[in-house]
């Protein structure tokens, strides 16, 4: 499958990059077939990213009405929380844009029990495909830790591992309780855009990009690819370009 690497000068001028792609990519599904679906990412960069979105011309540009919005990953902590993902993209995103809220469906993390949970947001995701008369998302947004986990699928864990549900609760390597999209479910995405930013990812980036097979074999990241194209955008403090 086709993996497209892309280097910028910095994380702003990556978030610039993103925001134009997945603005173009929004505008093309929506002219195919009307409508068009995201999983959005938690973590610094995409942070950066979702402000930008927030800002002409995407606000403007992007068709909001027709796309539907769901999550890679969540912390199992209550929506007002700082480390919320969806907290931090409302604030940051979807309370300064004109989007439909029966349009967003944030990870559900109010339930007791986080394997309930997982259960009930994979019935949501498959509610709304069945909806739209879809099996996949457009695209996926996500980022990269420095030991080569995505998502919230860490390495060695049981959720990496999963075959068939699409959504599974799990724990990062500090015992914190999280939701996820597993590899099935990314891997039949359309389109997979990766963005990697600081110093501190060049090595597990460089190994990924030189030995994919093996990188398959140890690092989440590696695992997951577009189902028509996957792209990394990333800042020079990442590489050795």
């Amino acid at each position: 499958m086709a993996l497209t690497l892309e280097v910028y000068a910095d994380a702003k001028t990556v978030c610039e990059a993103a925001a134009n792609y997945i603005c173009h990519v929004a505008q093309q599904a929506v002219q195919e077939k009307g409508y068009f679906t995201l999983a959005l990412a938690g973590g610094r960069t995409p942070n950066l990213l979702y402000q930008r979105l927030a800002e002409a011309p995407y606000s403007i540009e992007m068709p909001w009405q027709q796309s539907f919005i769901f999550w890679g990953d969540e912390r199992y902590v209550l929506p007002t929380q700082p480390d919320s993902n969806y907290g931090t993209a409302w604030d940051q995103l979807f309370s300064k844009i004109n989007i439909p809220a029966d349009n967003i469906f944030p990870m559900p993390t109010t339930l007791a029990n986080s394997e309930e949970a997982a259960i009930l947001y994979e019935q949501t995701i498959l509610c709304v495909f069945t909806t739209l008369r879809t099996t996949e998302l457009d695209l996926a947004l996500l980022g990269m830790g420095n030991d080569g986990h995505t998502a919230s699928l860490f390495p060695g864990s049981k959720a990496v591992s999963e075959h068939e549900r699409w959504v599974v609760s799990t724990q990062n390597p500090n015992g914190q309780q999280r939701l996820t999209l597993t590899v099935p479910i990314l891997n039949k995405t359309k389109q997979i855009l990766f963005l990697v930013t600081g110093e501190e990812k060049k090595s597990m980036l460089h190994t990924i990009l030189t030995d994919h097979q093996q990188g398959k074999m140890r690092y989440p990241a590696a695992m997951v690819s577009g189902r028509q194209k996957t792209v990394w955008m990333v800042d020079t403090a990442a590489t050795n370009k």
